[in-house]
């Protein structure tokens, strides 16, 4: 299981947080810090995602502690020789000022031996302040093991997710790409050729906007949110499609319970089966074509942040102490 220690003196990005795995016996092993080409050797930064297969775990880090800038930088361990290597930094994508937030943070995924992960881009010039006004999105790849050159896998796609092999699977609304009809999405892929296939096209509707991509397993799963008129969380949509049938499962009306920070996120697939989050924790077997709720999971801070082939989990808080539960799905 890969995870993140956060020193308990860390209440800024003052002091270096470490990424690593930890073992069946509770004890964490850290991968080496290491820091990328042209980012500060003196700024501490913290992790803020984490994915993995069996040789690999990728992560990502940023010395931000605000809501608005996320200077990024991308790493890989290789689990057996603990090896860390940066795969890339925003200083790449902005060399002289700090990126922004626009759109979903950059969360990174995996594939067999590539990472993806999406960025804010600048467009156009500067302004007469010296900074860009306007940024575009675009998803970026790179090989696992650092060889080869950090590549434009897509613009104007947001929330890549790895979809089997060394392929990654994407979405296109019209805000990242004008070239997608205003109220609707398209769900893409590309794989090792480069070429980019669509998957499956929807409607959003008048206020629905795509919050969370999963794919994995045959399967792709993502969530559309509505908000009221006061703009919080009305609805959401959980949308299954099976690649091999074609069978598309809208699982919908979820009614948020309080949280808009805590909507349909963390969507994971696994062996047959979506698992998300809406105030608390949902299943859906694809096998038996039932929904789930699952059990001790009804805290508003649990997360379906485990997930892979037939186990799961998930972590519940009660003010700060966090609890994993960890388990196997039978169908």
């Amino acid at each position: 299981m890969a995870g993140t220690h956060y020193p308990p003196s860390a209440g800024e990005t003052a002091i270096q947080t470490s990424t690593g795995i930890i073992n069946q016996d509770g004890s964490f092993d850290a991968f080496p810090t290491v820091t990328p080409e042209g980012v500060d050797l003196d700024t501490a930064r913290q992790s803020e995602s984490t994915a993995m297969n069996d040789d690999y775990v990728a992560w990502v880090e940023t010395p931000s502690t605000d809501l608005y800038y996320d200077d990024w930088s991308v790493f890989a361990a290789d689990i057996a020789t603990g090896t860390t290597v940066a795969l890339g930094a925003s200083v790449e994508v902005l060399p002289d000022d700090t990126l922004p937030i626009v759109g979903p943070y950059t969360y990174v995924t995996v594939g067999d031996t590539r990472a993806w992960w999406g960025t804010p881009y600048p467009l156009g010039d500067k302004g007469e302040d010296g900074h860009y006004s306007d940024f575009g999105l675009e998803i970026l790849g790179r090989n696992l093991d650092g060889s080869g050159e950090l590549e434009v896998v897509a613009k104007g796609a947001i929330l890549p997710s790895a979809s089997g092999g060394d392929c990654v699977a994407f979405v296109r609304v019209n805000g990242t790409d004008t070239s997608v009809a205003d109220g609707t999405y398209v769900i893409s892929e590309v794989c090792e050729d480069g070429v980019e296939h669509r998957l499956i096209e929807g409607e959003l509707g008048p206020d629905g906007r795509i919050s969370d991509l999963a794919a994995g397993d045959g399967l792709l799963a993502w969530s559309i949110r509505e908000n009221d008129d006061e703009g919080m969380p009305d609805t959401v949509d959980v949308l299954i499609f099976d690649r091999a049938t074609g069978t598309l499962t809208d699982i919908s009306q979820i009614k948020p319970e309080n949280n808009f920070l805590d909507v349909a996120i963390n969507l994971a697939v696994g062996d047959g089966t979506v698992q998300w989050n809406c105030n608390r924790l949902f299943l859906y077997d694809t096998v038996t074509s039932s929904l789930w709720k699952l059990p001790g999971s009804g805290d508003v801070a649990s997360n379906a942040q485990i997930q892979g082939g037939a186990w799961l989990g998930w972590v519940t808080f009660s003010g700060t102490e966090g609890t994993t539960t960890v388990g196997r799905w039978e169908h």
